[in-house]
């Protein structure tokens, strides 16, 4: 690869790391935040979707409600935790999200992974969240 086209690309990692990084960190700071990963959307209706989602924080999958909004397979949401009764399948944890904090594509999370595993190579420590 040309020297100044990677140079391009590794100014974009590095802010797509940054914008991670903050993302992880509000998580942190806030334990009512969540950082969740789409990785099924199985109905769309008019006031809403339901989706699968897996929380970033232990890899446990979760049944979904996003009150109108459409969210994206393989996209990350900082969403606020509130899970309830879901009416539509008898489950007694399903996550209600009523707003996104962020929103991380997929892009922009494989952009800030192969930033630390640059610095990582070049012998500096990783980011505080541990990717």
């Amino acid at each position: 690869m040309w020297r100044w086209l990677r140079g391009i690309r590794e100014r974009r990692d590095a802010q797509a790391a940054e914008h991670v990084d903050a993302v992880h960190a509000e998580c942190i700071d806030n334990p009512s935040l969540v950082l969740v990963r789409v990785v099924k959307v199985y109905q769309k209706a008019r006031r809403g979707t339901k989706a699968i989602v897996v929380h970033e924080d232990d890899g446990r999958p979760q049944d979904t409600w996003f009150e109108r909004m459409r969210p994206r397979v393989g996209s990350y949401y900082l969403v606020q935790r509130c899970s309830a009764w879901g009416p539509h399948n008898s489950n007694p944890d399903t996550l209600y999200v009523h707003w996104i904090g962020a929103h991380l594509t997929r892009r922009m999370v494989k952009a800030a992974n192969r930033h630390h595993r640059r610095w990582e190579k070049a012998g500096y420590r990783a980011s505080a969240h541990g990717r």
